[in-house]
């Protein structure tokens, strides 16, 4: 089993880490092992006998719930239904024998269940288990430790996405669901559901036989067996391949960098082998170049790229961890919703909080905004309040400006296709400051064998 100093140097990266981080950490190298082709763990409780009450009064009371809007909206039912039914042909949850009922007091926690739909993916819907709801003064959560935060620096990510002219992106398909809970800890994972999912029928106890949506430690523990699988088999796959999972992974997505299509082909296959090692599946692939495309199977492609003939259609654009990505002509820009907002010190904020530009590339534009809720929160004004008038008229400026963010591009790449390799590389970064605010901003200075100078915009701030 590898110890803690051998997991990716964290003591080093994250000296802050807590006893408790520690102790998580502790219970899950001990516990970890390879069963059916999935890691399986414990889940972290505070205390080795956690003493919960009995609880499924509060499941009951929600599934009835639930009853009272699946009858008004039968469609919703049935895509419901539909989640359910995958949980158990999956083998992510099954139905609790009849011998095992009587499970032990204290021991055993019943879990209400909701939906939460993606407003990017409204067709979708995700069944979440309720692990914060409260009874007696307590909840699953409560009796839980998180564990460390294995998740890499957005920032970070994102940067090394732009290091090489060939970018490869993946998704690992059911994350959460791809670690499995060991036996002993199943009874605090059970929920109330109708025998075929139909109304009226029989009400029977399941459980979730693997981490689940809703658990405050699920997301680490996912992370912690996704870096197990690098750890495990370091000794059997190149170094880059590892180093890929440590560094350019972002909750469940992968984003990499490469300097060639043969060398992006490669890691690209490399991944996909080492994950499935530990029950993972790499899928969803998007790439800029259409040779790479080619060379991953039509099934393990995103969607977006599966139907498209690459010798003549232009390739579409993505998604890069919320920013957009335009593979055909490789380049970043910013999205924008337009949202229609009462003119308040609460609308501005929901209308700045939905341009999401984690580079902050169009910072000096929204620092505009900023501003704007400045002067309006010196005020002393209640936030639904109007705002003042003449900050009326340069919010509504504003916002007719806003929709002209979605011209503003820059290369994913830094560096173009044809620099050739740098030989010496140069930070640039400028700031300056007024009464109202401060901004800065960084550079990457390259110079090639032949002299040439190529500057890219790295990043802003403010």
């Amino acid at each position: 089993m590898y110890k803690w100093s051998s997991f990716g140097n964290l003591k080093q990266v994250k000296p802050w880490l807590t006893v408790d981080d520690k102790k998580a950490v502790d219970m899950w190298e001990q516990s970890i092992e390879l069963v059916n082709g999935h890691y399986q763990m414990d889940i972290p409780f505070k205390s080795k006998n956690p003493n919960l009450p009995d609880n499924r009064v509060i499941a009951e009371k929600r599934l009835r719930s639930l009853t009272r809007r699946f009858l008004r909206d039968p469609e919703f039912h049935a895509k419901y239904k539909g989640g359910f039914q995958e949980l158990l042909d999956k083998g992510y949850a099954e139905r609790v024998p009849e011998q095992e009922l009587a499970a032990t007091p204290g021991q055993t926690w019943y879990l209400p269940h909701h939906n939460v739909v993606n407003e990017n993916k409204p067709e979708k819907l995700r069944i979440v288990f309720d692990c914060a709801a409260t009874f007696d003064g307590t909840s699953l959560n409560k009796e839980v430790l998180q564990g460390p935060d294995f998740t890499n620096n957005l920032v970070g990510v994102l940067l090394r996405f732009r290091e090489a002219p060939v970018a490869v992106m993946g998704h690992v398909e059911g994350m959460f669901h791809q670690v499995r809970v060991s036996p002993k800890d199943r009874d605090v994972l059970r929920f109330l559901w109708w025998k075929d999912g139909e109304i009226g029928s029989e009400v029977e106890v399941y459980r979730m036989c693997v981490h689940l949506f809703g658990g405050v430690w699920s997301p680490r523990c996912a992370r912690f067996a996704l870096r197990h699988v690098a750890v495990d088999h370091k000794m059997n796959f190149p170094e880059e391949t590892i180093r890929t999972v440590l560094k350019n992974f972002y909750a469940d997505d992968c984003l990499k960098a490469v300097g060639t299509t043969e060398g992006a082909i490669n890691i690209v296959r490399s991944l996909c082998q080492l994950l499935a090692l530990g029950g993972f599946r790499l899928t969803k692939w998007v790439s800029n170049d259409r040779k790479v495309l080619e060379a991953v199977p039509v099934e393990e492609r995103a969607k977006g790229v599966k139907d498209l003939d690459l010798d003549c259609s232009s390739l579409p654009a993505e998604r890069a961890l919320g920013i957009h990505w335009d593979t055909e002509v490789d380049q970043f820009s910013v999205q924008i919703k337009r949202k229609h907002r009462e003119f308040t010190r609460r609308g501005l904020l929901s209308v700045v909080s939905s341009v999401y530009d984690p580079l902050r590339l169009v910072c000096p534009f929204v620092l505009g905004a900023k501003i704007i809720f400045q002067d309006e929160c010196k005020s002393g004004k209640d936030c639904d309040d109007p705002l003042s008038p003449e900050n009326q008229v340069r919010w509504s400026k504003w916002l007719d400006e806003l929709p002209l963010l979605g011209r503003f591009k820059v290369r994913r790449c830094l560096m173009p296709a044809d620099f050739g390799m740098p030989v010496k590389y140069e930070l640039h970064h400028f700031c300056d400051a007024s009464l109202s605010a401060y901004g800065s901003v960084s550079y990457l200075r390259a110079v090639n064998a032949e002299g040439k100078i190529r500057c890219a915009l790295l990043l802003g701030n403010f």
